[in-house]
């Protein structure tokens, strides 16, 4: 029998070949990485995004419950009954100041605009008020933020009983 001997000079090449296939699978690794973490960027900054917008629509309904409620003056430059006068006086035609406001603007740059309209009203029996004597006044609020430069957008609809005297028949 002969052995085969083979000098170092005499290799097949193999090294090269298996070397360039880990090389080409690592590359994918670190391409594959690279886009999933920049898809969850994307994906945590529309989040970031649209919490910001949902934020700014309750904020608008928030300030337009405390003018409801009379908490806060009436905006300058409007010169607006309350809105529950206004509700109360159905004759008296109402102006858009007095149902509609654009109160938020926060830092990020997102902006809402609340409009209030009256429902109606029905009968309301607390203990403790006359019947007949109380109603309660329901307002819809509708409030739509926006955040420019993205396409987010956010609109909420709140329902408010506000009691006040009935009307005088």
């Amino acid at each position: 029998m002969k052995k085969r001997r083979t000098s170092p000079n005499a290799q097949q090449g193999i090294a090269l070949v298996v070397g360039l296939i880990l090389l080409l699978i690592i590359t994918l690794l670190g391409i594959t990485a690279i886009r999933s973490t920049t898809q969850q960027e994307r994906m945590a900054s529309n989040a970031q995004q649209q919490t910001v917008v949902f934020q700014t629509a309750e904020e608008a309904i928030r300030l337009m419950m405390n003018e409801l409620r009379g908490l806060v003056p009436i905006p300058t430059g409007c010169t607006a009954r309350p809105l529950l006068v206004a509700a109360l006086q159905p004759t008296s035609p109402v102006t858009a100041c007095e149902t509609s406001r654009s109160p938020t603007t926060s830092a990020s740059g997102s902006s809402a605009t609340a409009v209030i309209s009256y429902a109606n009203s029905n009968s309301a029996t607390a203990a403790g008020n006359s019947a007949g004597t109380y109603v309660c006044y329901n307002f819809n609020i509708t409030s739509t933020a926006t955040q420019t430069g993205t396409n987010g957008w956010d609109q909420h609809i709140q329902g408010v009983c506000r009691l006040g005297p009935a009307p005088s028949s």
